[in-house]
């Protein structure tokens, strides 16, 4: 029963602020949630992370800079991926990716990461019928386990279009979870 109620509490936490947080990009505002709380420490070992990414020193990441990086780390991307990345970091829109967005993706990636064992424990059996698609009836049930209401026909559209069309699998879910 403690390990249901804290797999519920993580759950309802996490889709809570997954609500906040969709309404929020609907109305075009993006919070910097975790970057504006983090301590001066933790921004101050991000900045150096973010400075040596930014090799031109302009206070601000290119999509070349990004790309270039992530090749030297080992994670080449395909264009597709890295468009999806760099315009997901690019909360405002801007063409450039400054500290503060660099810093709450990652910062987002660091707490999901931290807490999904919970989270999938949750939410991957809500795949009633096993097609690796996150339908819209399964994620209302999962809402309303967690005294939510449905999602709105507004939140779907927007949920469609941040995926790009594609079906919302658990993989895109949990990249929407990291930048919506």
């Amino acid at each position: 029963p403690e390990e249901h109620r804290f797999r519920y509490l993580t759950a309802r936490e996490a889709i809570s602020a997954f609500r906040s947080q969709l309404h929020s990009a609907m109305q075009g505002q993006h919070h910097k949630v975790f970057f504006d709380r983090a301590p001066l420490e933790l921004k101050n070992d991000l900045r150096y992370i973010f400075d040596a990414i930014d090799r031109d020193r302009s206070g601000s990441l290119s999509l070349q800079e990004l790309s270039y990086h992530l090749q030297q780390a080992g994670h080449p991307m395909s264009d597709e991926e890295l468009n999806f990345l760099f315009s997901s970091m690019d909360a405002d829109s801007s063409g450039e990716i400054d500290f503060s967005e660099f810093g709450e993706l990652l910062l987002r990636h660091r707490r999901l990461m931290s807490r999904l064992d919970e989270f999938a424990t949750y939410f991957i059996p809500i795949d009633k019928n096993g097609n690796g698609v996150l339908e819209v009836e399964e994620m209302n049930v999962v809402l309303a386990s967690v005294d939510e209401p449905p999602l709105s026909k507004d939140e779907v559209t927007f949920l469609q279009r941040r995926a790009g069309g594609k079906d919302l699998t658990w993989e895109i879910f949990l990249e929407l979870l990291l930048v919506i």
